[in-house]
């Protein structure tokens, strides 16, 4: 007797997600809509970081929409961090989206952008602008003041590469979008590093800035002496000798413009391999001999000038235009002083002719960075970039803005002004000032972030002396060890949330 032949067992299939919930006529691209969708189906069953999403070919059933219209939603989301692809596997949630505020609406058509630019910074940033609603129609993008306190304001907001520990919370993971970025819109590496919190990305960088040193090429040829750019290598005992060769105080004329302020002395300090603070072991100073070392060569070279021509604090801009007519023969300065000369200068004091730039020294004789593959010994980098707002009303437009602006056009823009190196390697000229940064750029360290104002206020003020008495420099550094532990012991600025390297 033969069995009765079983029912085959059908497939449980999903409910097909509300199609009624798309607008074709809607100024929002079919795409933005569908991201939208996605993430309220992410939020609605609950779905969890490794549970698979629907087939492209599903989503295209449900919606009646076509290949790329899925894809390239699914692709942003990707960006955004919030699915992954999984070779031959499919889509998988990778993070929960956060959920849309209540005025968060289907049609919201403005963009606003949080953050202080310098005014020499506005005009590229209105190109990119421009370039933004050029592609986007309709869309407008509402300028705020940057927020200095609490929570970030806008869907897209400016931020500092050493503030990234203070905005992670409000920031959306952008792990997606850095690792899928092409070569020609790859950041630099270490300029992305800059924007990474507890393992996740929380922007991405626009610009680099760092110290280099700016010598007037026609001075030293006149003084017979070899130039710090083709000398290659210099140690701090070049350096002090082509200072000393150069300074003629009857013609009122320095040799080295040296700034009376403890950010321009950390390079030295670190080219000597010492720190102001060790925060594991929450101790001030901890290399006394190396940081002796540094400071002594620092007010060296700041005593090298008399006193009449010393560089006070309130000097420093005058210094610039005083390097500029030949009245200062050596500074160390970011790329704004190149940018200065070369709109103010360029007639009486050409580039190449008159001026040129090397790498910073690689410290003193026989140090560790004598043997390093690069010339050029640490420097103080600053970077600045943008992060994508987590509860963005438009997510998908929000997006676009961002990589308009730390895009390779606006990284073009950057390099023509020449202010600031942008983040960008592709948009880099071969030029000396973009050589000088990647010599020094190895061993560069982040300039101190805010959770470390009240410690480096207070070494700021304690070596002040180095400056403004002839106390022995050992007994600066003692006065000014004791503030500082006394600072650590009262537990200011925890060391695990620290990303400033090097202090």
């Amino acid at each position: 007797m033969s069995r009765p032949k079983r029912a085959p067992k059908r497939k449980a299939r999903r409910a097909p997600l509300p199609t009624a919930a798309l607008e074709p006529g809607s100024d929002l691209p079919l795409y933005a809509q569908l991201m939208e969708l996605l993430k309220q189906e992410i939020l609605e069953r609950g779905l969890k970081p490794g549970e698979r999403l629907r087939s492209e070919r599903e989503l295209m059933r449900a919606y009646g929409l076509s290949y790329p219209t899925v894809t390239r939603a699914l692709r942003e989301l990707v960006h955004a961090g919030i699915l992954e692809r999984r070779q031959g596997k499919g889509t998988f949630v990778r993070g929960r989206p956060e959920a849309a505020p209540p005025a968060a609406t289907k049609r919201a058509r403005e963009l606003v952008l949080s953050g202080t630019w310098a005014p020499h910074d506005e005009a590229l940033l209105q190109r990119a602008l421009e370039r933004f609603a050029r592609n986007n129609p309709g869309v407008r993008v509402r300028r705020e003041e940057e927020a200095h306190a609490g929570a970030p304001r806008g869907d897209l907001f400016r931020t500092i590469g050493n503030q990234c520990w203070r905005i992670a919370e409000w920031a959306a993971p952008l792990d997606g979008l850095a690792e899928s970025l092409r070569e020609a819109e790859r950041p630099h590496p270490a300029a992305l590093e800059a924007f990474r919190h507890a393992g996740r990305q929380v922007g991405l960088p626009r610009s680099f800035a760092a110290c280099v040193l700016y010598y007037r090429r026609d001075l030293f040829r006149a003084a017979g002496l070899a130039e710090p750019h083709g000398h290659g290598r210099w140690s701090w005992n070049d350096l002090l000798a082509a200072a000393t060769a150069l300074q003629d105080p009857s013609k009122q004329r320095l040799g080295l413009a040296v700034f009376p302020v403890l950010g321009y002395a950390m390079p030295y300090l670190w080219q000597a391999g010492a720190r102001l603070w060790d925060e594991a072991r929450r101790t001030s100073l901890p290399d006394r001999a190396a940081a002796l070392r540094a400071f002594e060569f620092y007010r060296t070279l700041y005593r090298l000038a008399p006193p009449e021509l010393r560089v006070q604090g309130e000097e420093i801009r005058q210094t610039l235009d005083r390097f500029a007519k030949g009245q200062v023969a050596m500074t160390i300065w970011g790329g704004y002083l190149a940018a200065h000369l070369r709109a103010q200068y360029a007639d009486c004091c050409p580039e190449g002719e008159a001026w040129a730039v090397a790498p910073l020294p690689y410290g003193p004789e026989g140090s560790a960075h004598a043997q390093a593959v690069l010339p050029g010994g640490p420097t103080l980098i600053f970077s600045e970039g943008l992060c994508l707002h987590r509860a963005a009303a438009d997510h998908p437009l929000a997006l676009a803005l961002l990589r308009e602006l730390t895009g390779p056009e606006s990284a073009r823009d950057l390099a023509q002004a020449g202010y600031r190196l942008a983040a960008l390697p592709s948009s880099w000229e071969r030029d000396p000032i973009t050589e000088a940064f990647e010599r020094n750029l190895p061993a560069g360290r982040l300039n101190p972030d805010s959770r470390h104002a009240e410690l480096f206020r207070k070494a700021d003020w304690a070596l002040s002396a180095l400056f403004t008495t002839e106390a022995p420099t050992e007994e600066i550094l003692e006065g000014a060890a004791r503030s500082l532990q006394a600072l650590l012991d009262a537990g200011a600025d925890a060391p695990e949330r620290s990303a400033f390297r090097g202090s």
